[in-house]
């Protein structure tokens, strides 16, 4: 999309739309499609990644920009995380309106763990979930999952 088309969609100013997209680019989460526009005024943006995003927070919240970008990011991936858990706790299974049956796993476990052993677990998983949308890439039947993971100390129960 261009900056002009985000401001719309949004209900933004276009220039602070483009200031933003220009952010995203700058950290690596967007950048100009050179394939799309007409020439270098006309910038088109895409994701990086249609993957979704993998985000290290330690480092985001050392500049007030940080701040205030982790602030937003926070609130945006929480009330997503919720509205995931409700529906897949919500889910009521069996056959869909389509015929097509779907799949809803949910489970948690307790494990202990040093932090380079959280770091490494982290990876495995994401190495099995590279291969799996590597696999399935392209695919015309099924449709989109959501894989929402977690991976911190346990808040309820202390160290």
């Amino acid at each position: 999309m261009r900056a002009a088309d985000v401001a719309k969609r949004l209900g933004v100013a276009a220039n602070s739309a483009s200031f933003h997209l220009r952010q995203l680019a700058r950290y690596g989460l967007i950048e100009v499609d050179p394939e799309v526009g007409r020439d270098r005024r006309d910038r088109f943006w895409r994701a990086v990644s249609h993957d979704g995003v993998k985000v290290q927070v330690e480092g985001m919240a050392t500049t007030p920009e940080g701040r205030a970008a982790m602030a937003v990011w926070s609130r945006q991936s929480q009330a997503w995380a919720q509205a995931v858990v409700r529906a897949a706790y919500s889910y009521p299974g069996g056959e869909r309106e389509s015929g097509e049956s779907a799949y809803v796993g949910i489970g948690d476990s307790l494990l202990r763990l040093d932090a380079a052993d959280a770091a490494e677990l982290n990876d495995e998983l994401s190495a099995v979930l590279d291969r799996w949308r590597e696999r399935t890439r392209g695919r015309e039947d099924g449709e989109t999952y959501v894989f929402l993971s977690v991976l911190l100390p346990d808040p309820g129960r202390g160290v």
